[in-house]
């Protein structure tokens, strides 16, 4: 009976035990390093963002006329010059018809000649002779438009620039308006970046923009910046490069493009420094965690100026200078969890970075 009593005694201790130990884990507390937001002073920085070269506009050539295609004189990557000969269908068929065209003019030219010898002569009708002289403009307008079909069998650049793709071939038939080739236009090239919405703000603050493709580097000037975001929640900024630049056999490759986000006096007063490794996002809103007098973290949602190259976020609304920011581990932090500051850096955690 005793050694029963002992058992069931040995049994509860350790279920007590196994109890609290669950109770501690659920209770865990998480180490973290603060900062605190400085003055940002002017609001400004610069900033390096990627781009990708791209022509301003991409030129689809077409016959004006349906045909069998002849000869394609131009293949992918060769330079052409506005109005060069690029290409030619058969033109058998139109040229047929051309011919009786003239032929029925000819004729017709003759009769009206004699018409308008009768009527000087007073045998035939001014109305006869007007009719006469109608018939003949008619037949000279469809001799030009055959004149025209004939004409559009020879397919000419209508712009300067390099042929990016032909999607036809030697025999096939080309319908009228269909592109036979893509020109990219080298009169003009821009480079094309998407930038976040803090920076879209600042827009009008922009300034000093280059952007360097390999070893060469090229000033800038801004185009344009769509006031619409794409998918990504970025909107579209387009450059130009300088007119000494020739830039078209680089169509599509990557530039590194920066560019300076002059500050305001207003932002002087209210914008904040952080890290910008205190920052995570929801979607698009960029966000940080702020510990509270009871030691969990509660969520701010920011609204940022720019993100300068030193590391550092200049933040217009949602904290103040009174504020602990967690500056490093944000991804594993949730609303409301307890946190223990770390007074300062240890030996093996060089930057706070854990």
């Amino acid at each position: 009976m005793m050694k029963r009593l002992m058992l069931a005694a040995a049994v509860a201790a350790m279920l007590i035990t196994t109890g609290c130990d669950k109770t501690q884990s659920t209770e865990q507390v998480r180490t973290v390093i603060v900062s605190t937001p400085q003055l940002a002073g002017s609001g400004g920085g610069q900033v390096s963002l990627p781009g990708v070269v791209k022509e301003a506009q991409n030129v689809k050539a077409a016959f004006k006329s349906a045909g069998q295609l002849m000869t394609i004189q131009v293949k992918e990557g060769d330079y052409v010059s506005k109005g060069q000969l690029i290409a030619t269908l058969d033109d058998v068929d139109y040229q047929i018809a051309l011919d009786a065209a003239q032929s029925q003019y000819t004729q017709l030219k003759s009769e009206v000649g004699r018409v308008k010898q009768l009527y000087e002569r007073g045998s035939v009708s001014a109305n006869e002779y007007e009719k006469a002289q109608s018939g003949l403009e008619q037949a000279e307008a469809q001799m030009k438009a055959k004149q025209n079909q004939v004409d559009y069998t020879r397919l000419y650049s209508p712009a300067s620039g390099y042929v990016e793709d032909v999607f036809f071939h030697t025999g096939e038939m080309v319908d009228a308006g269909t592109p036979v080739l893509s020109l990219i236009d080298a009169t003009d090239m821009q480079v094309e970046v998407n930038i976040p919405v803090d920076i879209y703000r600042q827009r009008q603050a922009l300034s000093g923009f280059q952007a360097q493709i390999g070893d060469q580097n090229y000033d800038m000037s801004l185009v344009s910046i769509t006031p619409k975001t794409d998918g990504t929640q970025m909107y579209k900024m387009l450059l130009r490069f300088p007119s000494s630049a020739n830039m078209a056999m680089a169509s599509g490759a990557n530039a590194a493009v920066t560019f300076n986000v002059s500050g305001t006096e207003e932002q002087t007063a209210t914008a904040w420094s952080i890290p910008m490794t205190a920052l995570f996002y929801e979607g698009a809103t960029p966000c940080v965690w702020v510990v509270g007098d009871d030691a969990t973290v509660q969520k701010r949602e920011l609204r940022l100026s720019t993100l300068s190259t030193d590391g550092m976020a200049v933040v217009e609304q949602g904290i103040s200078g009174a504020d602990r920011v967690v500056k490093a581990g944000v991804k594993h932090l949730h609303q409301g969890d307890k946190v223990e500051i770390l007074d300062r850096e240890c030996s093996t955690n060089v930057g706070g970075l854990l």
